[in-house]
């Protein structure tokens, strides 16, 4: 009679208690204390060190701060946080078995360190100090009777018990006086009553439910307890972490008793206050437990994360915002019981953008604004300070904890704006009129206000997009297919008004494809080819061949013979020359309204500041196109240099370019760069390697290069040639008119013929000192460069051996 007796005594003392509130901590500075915890037989210590941020906002592992210290001179030091002040208040002193003073944080201070974001075990991961509560589990017993237990059943004598969850959360659980008194009125192992107390026992605890957890697995419930619905619907409980969130998914069975359970945890029957009544509800543990299920199901971070038990720990604030984003759209509800240090204040995407678009000569003038919440919005030049502020995420910071959560393509697509565009008035960009291919999608899907000229560069894009160009029926040439897709792909961005950089691997016909298009055009105007000396043979050759219908002109040669060709260029002119006359000649050329055109290897252009690259920037043609099968060889500077020549200023200044793809990509090696600068150029680039179009290909492709002697080469040739014809006409006299004996003649010419052969092989064959550079090892390390980058293997045939010698030379670098 006793024990329940006197729990019918404390159910009526603690009917009407109040709950207190609990206070936010102040946020951490450029230093902090952390805590190392360790669980030594059962006893758990902590102990503080004093750590410093670096730049790169990681932290020191810190210096050991003394107990006494910090419990002296915790006043004073201004970045303790709320839980640090607390803790060192409880910080005991005691006596050893030697009488030296020992100072120490017992468990009362432990429970003062609860939601401290900087505790970590002797290995660095983090824990979690938490601040648990005894609950009163009521469970059936023998033939109706009941057991009642206090859990936990034991403390310190200042009643506070600490366990370790798992290994990355301690609990430490305070009894207050009404506990300690619960506690002694129940023994340890529980309270057992028969049935015929039942009644009496149900509504004693019932009446408790103000001062401690109450539930079991009951099948009954009080008399004096008035039964409610339970609210099955979990919540996500979220509290600060470090710079992150610490998350747990809990159910409120008493809607507002502030009583919670993890998801299907504890009793099916709990009693709790509700508006200062007791009340009791039954639960539905499998309906919490599956829309636990769900909403982990519905977020693949917190899936990723919920193998372990929780709390589970978000540590950034990248991972956090992911978080908060996959439960927004989960509709899944949160709960903040210590405020809300991150928070999303808008989910933008394009249609939240609108957009205003006006044209002026080549450019294109941008300016828009994004809608955050009523009465909010940003430019978007602040939109791209942002993006900067911001490189690697999707959530933009406004300030104040305070987030902008792009979507993944949206971000992308505003890179994508950044890197085709600088700065103008007013909080507007400019970009090339060229960006209009790269960013139609993104237009297309804001609130747009556009001019009539950028509506006219829509209307020429689906117009290029839908015109199915034929291959002219002069063409003396059976395309394969993929020539005749390059072809196509050509004239679509011809009648576009675009540049084109046809990148084929070696061997697929690049030259004929351009011909098959320079015929098509050939009847609006004239067009020119600028290719390397080696390569002009080939093409006067082919464009004969292929295009008998063009008139192809030669210019090359002396200045003498060149004059009054490039006078009267009409319809079916096509003009051949090389990279040395363009530069020479560049005057000439630029003043010609050429209708098309062409760089092969256009390698040879590939430094922007050289007066090759610079003569050919100033041709005026209506169609550019380059053909390379290494568009990049030493660096992206290499890439720029040719779309100067096909677009010009689509990728900006050459300031602007290195910003923003050429130094992150080559310094970096930023994969989101490299990505961005490979869409922004990817309408204007084809690229086919002979492995993706083996099916079409012949059994065999010949390429023949033609290497012009430089002048000393054919100054030392000459010399050499003349020799020979002296020696040989001395040789004559020598045989008293009759000539020389015919097999010491023939030799004499033979040794004469090799010299003259290796001379054209490579100068040092004849000449050790002094040789002229060769221009066929040179055209060698061209051709064989290029066949490297498409990832070719070269095998190298010569009748010298001594020849093969000096090229292993200068493979090797010797």
């Amino acid at each position: 009679e006793y024990p329940l007796k006197a729990l019918e005594e404390l159910a009526f003392e603690t009917r009407s208690k109040p709950a207190t509130a609990k206070k936010r901590g102040p946020s951490t500075r450029r230093r902090r204390l952390a805590w190392t915890i360790r669980e030594d037989f059962g006893e758990v210590s902590a102990k503080p060190r004093e750590q410093h941020e670096y730049k790169n906002g990681t932290w020191s592992a810190g210096k050991p701060v003394s107990m006494k210290r910090l419990a002296a001179a915790a006043a004073t030091m201004d970045f303790l946080l709320e839980q640090d002040r607390a803790a060192a208040a409880k910080i005991r002193q005691r006596r050893d078995w030697d009488s030296r003073s020992q100072h120490f944080l017992d468990e009362a201070g432990l429970f003062e360190l609860a939601g401290h974001p900087y505790v970590f075990d002797e290995a660095g991961d983090p824990v979690e100090i938490a601040r648990g509560e005894p609950e009163l589990v009521v469970d059936e017993h023998e033939e109706g009777g009941l057991r009642a237990r206090l859990v936990p059943d034991d403390g310190d004598s200042e009643g506070y018990h600490v366990r370790f969850v798992d290994g990355r959360r301690c609990e430490v659980i305070r009894f207050t006086p009404g506990h300690r008194r619960l506690r002694a009125i129940i023994p340890e192992g529980g309270l057992e009553l028969p049935a015929a107390a039942r009644t009496r026992l149900l509504d004693a605890v019932s009446a408790l439910a103000s001062e401690v957890r109450i539930h079991g697995g009951i099948a009954g419930g009080a008399e004096t307890a008035r039964e409610v619905e339970a609210d099955p619907h979990p919540r996500m409980r979220l509290e600060p972490s470090g710079a992150g969130l610490a998350a747990e998914l809990v159910v409120e069975p008493i809607p507002g008793s502030g009583v919670w359970f993890g998801p299907g945890a504890g009793g099916a029957t709990v009693f709790a206050t509700q508006g200062g009544e007791t009340v009791q509800a039954r639960r539905d543990l499998a309906a919490e437990r599956a829309g636990a299920a769900h909403i982990v199901a519905a977020c693949p971070v917190l899936a990723a994360s919920a193998a372990g038990p929780p709390p589970w720990v978000f540590p950034d604030p990248a991972s956090a915002l992911d978080l908060l984003e996959q439960l927004h759209a989960a509709d899944a509800p949160c709960l903040w019981p210590k405020g809300e240090p991150l928070k999303i204040v808008a989910h933008a995407g394009t249609p939240k953008l609108n957009l205003t678009i006006k044209s002026a000569a080549e450019w294109f003038s941008a300016s828009g604004t994004l809608e955050i919440d009523e009465g909010r919005t940003l430019n978007l030049k602040q939109l791209f300070e942002l993006l900067d502020a911001n490189p690697d995420s999707r959530f933009l910071e406004l300030g104040d904890g305070e987030f902008i959560a792009l979507t993944a393509s949206f971000r992308r697509h505003l890179d994508d704006l950044r890197g085709l565009s600088s700065p103008a008035a007013r909080g507007s960009v400019r970009m090339h009129a060229m960006a209009a291919l790269a960013l139609r999608d993104f237009a297309e899907g804001t609130t747009l206000d556009a001019d009539a000229g950028w509506r006219a560069q829509q209307g020429r894009l689906r117009d290029a997009d839908a015109f199915e160009p034929e291959l002219p029926s002069t063409l003396r040439a059976e395309l394969r297919p993929y020539q005749r897709d390059g072809f196509r792909w050509l004239a679509r961005l011809a009648r576009w008004g675009a540049g084109a950089c046809l990148a084929d691997d070696m061997g697929l016909g690049k030259t004929v494809q351009t011909l098959a298009l320079l015929l098509d055009r050939a009847p609006d105007g004239p067009a020119l080819v600028v290719a390397p000396t080696s390569v002009v043979a080939n093409w006067l050759d082919e464009a004969r061949r292929f295009t008998p219908t063009l008139n192809v002109v030669a210019y090359t040669g002396a200045a003498s013979s060149r004059s009054g060709r490039l006078d009267d260029l009409g319809p079916f002119d096509l003009v051949v020359t090389t990279y040395g006359l363009l530069q020479i000649d560049a005057g000439a050329l630029s003043a010609i309204d050429w209708h098309s055109a062409v760089l092969d290897e256009a390698q040879a252009v590939k430094n922007p500041a050289a007066k090759r690259a610079r003569a050919a920037r100033e041709l005026k043609a209506r169609f550019r196109l380059v053909t390379t099968g290494t568009p990049i060889q030493n660096n992206l500077m290499d890439l720029y240099s040719l779309f100067g020549f096909i677009n010009p200023g689509m990728l900006g200044s050459t300031e602007h370019y290195r910003r923003r793809f050429a130094s992150p990509i080559e310094r970096d090696g930023d994969a989101a760069a490299r990505a961005r600068l490979q869409r922004l150029i990817a309408p204007f680039v084809l690229r086919r390697l002979k492995t993706e179009v083996l099916d079409d290909l012949p059994p065999r492709t010949e390429i023949v290069l033609h290497v012009e002697m430089s002048r000393a080469e054919a100054a030392l040739y000459e010399a050499l040639r003349r020799r020979a014809v002296e020696d040989l006409e001395a040789l004559t006299a020598q045989g008293s008119g009759a000539g020389p004996a015919p097999s010491e003649g023939r030799l004499e010419v033979l040794a004469h013929l090799t010299r003259l052969r290796l001379a054209c092989c490579n100068p040092r064959l004849v000449q050790e000192a002094g040789a002229p550079v060769s221009s066929k090892l040179a055209t060698f390390a061209e051709t064989l460069a290029e066949l490297l980058a498409s990832r070719h293997k070269v095998l190298v045939f010569s009748q010298f051996v001594r020849h093969l010698k000096l090229i292993e030379e200068h493979l090797t670098g010797a």
